[in-house]
């Protein structure tokens, strides 16, 4: 039995690779309370997406914009496109619950 992987495109798989690093940079730049609740989840152009779980850690996490984009450039220079020279926050839809509660924390 063929893996999943074989089917998928390589570049595709490039592009997960890099953002599942990028997530790894991110949260190893950030105060641990909020690191786990933070995800890249798109490149694209020179714009680093970031999804996060609320409102407030995607206010955090715009406080150390200007910081994470240039250490992340500096780690990844050789890797990126092109320098990143924004950093989107998401606030990203619970999915886990269907109760529409408040996820705990």
């Amino acid at each position: 039995m063929q893996k999943l992987f074989d089917h998928l495109d390589p570049a595709l798989l490039a592009r997960l690779r890099l953002c599942l690093e990028l997530t790894r940079a991110l949260r190893a730049r950030l105060p641990a309370a909020l690191a786990e609740h933070c995800w890249c989840s798109r490149l694209e152009d020179a714009a680093l997406t970031v999804s996060v779980d609320d409102a407030a850690r995607a206010s955090l996490v715009h406080c150390h914009q200007r910081e994470l984009l240039k250490q992340l450039n500096a780690e990844f220079a050789s890797r990126l496109p092109r320098p990143l020279r924004r950093l989107q926050v998401h606030v990203a839809a619970h999915r886990n619950r269907t109760d529409g509660a408040p996820r705990p924390d």
